[in-house]
């Protein structure tokens, strides 16, 4: 533990930095409301999923949470975070280590990679990527699954990381939403109260960077081609459930052998069916009445 333990909202107004996608440079961040519900909300939750849109900073915002774990959480915490992709583990890593040193420049990793840190008080940061195997031999005392919409077969590898918690251990899932798969059943469970996950919602409207600035949203729904699934889900942080309307105009064509026109009758007249089925044996004798058969 280095120095003075300091509040993890005190931490993170004083050493929270990244790239501003506004002003197109790294900046000191401004700490909303917003971003403190989300820091108690993994904070004081065992299981946590959020739902979020994009240009949050919650990536940031989980950085400066996990360095401030390596430095003032529990002795030899161990830390895994995973990705969809290695790029992003390193991004991570990278995020991590330049809010330690921002917090002290002193502080040198008793050994770094560019996915892992190990700091002098034992302290842990692994990044990895999502591959049931990465959780093999570890026990970690959090675990941090990041755009997990995004990764294939998320419930495997929920099964494969469940276990190797900590028995107070925190699992904490975070993502833009990504049509109807394993992210949305889980939140969807969570919204129910079927599972011990506490869900947080989090839109461009919580975020007073954008919320005040409506020709803003209007402007990147253009840039979104005005697609409603896009805008429903990298900015209403909303499960993409609109769907074009299918072209009326096509039509499904079905190529049927007379064999097995001849098969199906013969299957259908030795079953009772019902009303729809003797609509579809009407079809069918239709067609076969014009066969002519040995």
């Amino acid at each position: 533990m280095y120095y003075n333990i300091m509040n993890i909202h005190d931490f993170i107004e004083t050493h929270r930095k990244g790239f501003d996608v506004i002003k197109g440079l790294e900046n000191k961040f401004e700490y909303y409301e917003f971003e403190k519900r989300f820091i108690n909300h993994i904070n004081d939750n065992r299981f946590s999923i959020t739902k979020k849109s994009r240009r949050m900073h919650i990536s940031t915002l989980l950085a400066n949470y996990v360095a401030w774990q390596l430095l003032f959480g529990k002795p030899r915490i161990v830390i895994t975070f995973v990705a969809g992709s290695i790029q992003m583990s390193r991004n991570f890593n990278e995020k991590v280590y330049k809010a330690i040193r921002d917090y002290n420049i002193n502080i040198i990793p008793e050994h770094r990679t560019q996915l892992e840190i190990i700091l002098g008080n034992g302290s842990r940061l692994r990044c990895v990527t999502a591959t049931p195997d990465s959780f093999c031999g570890w026990t970690s005392d959090i675990i941090i699954i990041d755009e997990c919409a995004f990764i294939e077969k998320l419930g495997e590898i929920m099964g494969a990381s469940t276990p190797t918690l900590d028995t107070e251990g925190k699992l904490i899932l975070v993502s833009t939403t990504n049509g109807l798969e394993d992210f949305y059943r889980v939140w969807e469970r969570s919204i129910k109260g079927q599972s011990d996950f506490k869900n947080l919602s989090l839109n461009y409207k919580d975020n007073p960077r954008f919320n005040k600035n409506e020709q803003w949203f209007q402007d990147m729904c253009r840039a979104l081609n005005m697609d409603k699934r896009q805008i429903q889900s990298e900015l209403l942080a909303e499960f993409a459930t609109w769907r074009p309307k299918p072209n009326k105009s096509v039509k499904l064509q079905i190529r049927v052998s007379e064999e097995m026109l001849y098969d199906m009758q013969i299957m259908m007249s030795n079953y009772d069916i019902s009303d729809y089925s003797k609509y579809v044996r009407k079809l069918i004798n239709d067609n076969i009445s014009s066969l002519k058969r040995e």
